[in-house]
């Protein structure tokens, strides 16, 4: 065997193997590049798996912030995680966004904003700080009886990012990952997993 292949087959072998740590890797440098994260903790879930429903209707979203909270943020908030259901490769073959027709079976996201922080873009972009975040309970229902099916916290966060440091509403895709992943049945699988 010649010297070339043996090398090539060794690379391909040992890049094999790590495949994990490469995806790690890759995932580790995304959020260092854009510094996006979110995180998700789960209050309550019912049995009963969302994927039974084909309609989500998200509320309007409210807070108690007052001023602290910019002028748009709530309806950006609502507006996005419409678009990201119904534009997600898994979510948009089970679900469609949007309004309701009455009597039809259907999810009801309702969510009030808890917490933001704006932090500094500048040391964001510099990578030294500055972290901006966005804390939502989302509580899941049933349209049709009312019951609750989930509630959990969910947390879209900016820190440490070489993307221009970005802004609050950066955040807000990552916030929603929490409606995606219940929509998903990720909080389920995760509750079994814990």
């Amino acid at each position: 065997m010649n010297v070339r292949k043996m090398i090539v087959l060794c690379a391909a072998a040992v890049m094999l193997s790590s495949a994990g740590c490469l995806r790690l890797f890759v995932r580790k440098a995304g959020s260092v590049a854009f510094g996006e994260k979110s995180s998700t903790l789960v209050l309550q879930l019912s049995a009963q798996m969302p994927n039974e429903f084909h309609y989500v209707e998200v509320a309007p979203l409210t807070s108690e912030l007052g001023a602290k909270l910019p002028p748009t943020l709530l309806n950006d908030i609502r507006v996005a995680l419409v678009k990201q259901i119904n534009e997600n490769e898994d979510t948009k073959k089970i679900y469609t966004a949007g309004d309701v027709a009455p009597g039809m079976p259907a999810l009801v996201v309702e969510g009030v904003v808890y917490d933001l922080e704006k932090g500094s873009r500048v040391q964001r972009a510099a990578t030294i700080g500055g972290e901006a975040f966005i804390i939502a309970r989302f509580a899941i229902k049933d349209k049709e009886t009312g019951d609750t099916l989930a509630v959990f916290n969910s947390r879209g966060f900016l820190q440490d990012s070489l993307y221009f440091g970005g802004n609050i509403n950066d955040a807000v895709r990552q916030l929603n990952l929490g409606v995606i992943d219940y929509l998903k049945g990720k909080l389920h699988e995760k509750e079994k997993n814990e």
